[in-house]
């Protein structure tokens, strides 16, 4: 009687199938004891440079307004002259 699935032959996983599943896993930080640490770490350090851009931006528009505060006193002393 014949099998109803298809036969295929069983080979043992090439030796680059097996390295690679070690080299797939071997830098995920998922269980590692210091990953708490790092994750703090990693958000202070986006956080700041969040806080930098933030500090730029303000910085250009503060200096956007002072440029057109200056302007206007000019234009205003201009017209009375």
């Amino acid at each position: 009687m014949k099998s109803l699935g298809p036969e295929v032959a069983k080979r043992p996983p090439s030796r680059h199938q097996r390295t690679q599943f070690g080299w797939n896993y071997r830098n995920h930080l998922h269980n590692h004891p210091f990953r708490l640490i790092l994750t703090i770490f990693l958000r202070i350090t986006e956080g700041l440079y969040h806080l930098q851009s933030l500090e730029r931006l303000s910085l250009a528009l503060l200096e956007v307004s002072r440029i057109s505060l200056v302007t206007k006193v000019i234009r205003e002393s201009a017209s009375r002259s």
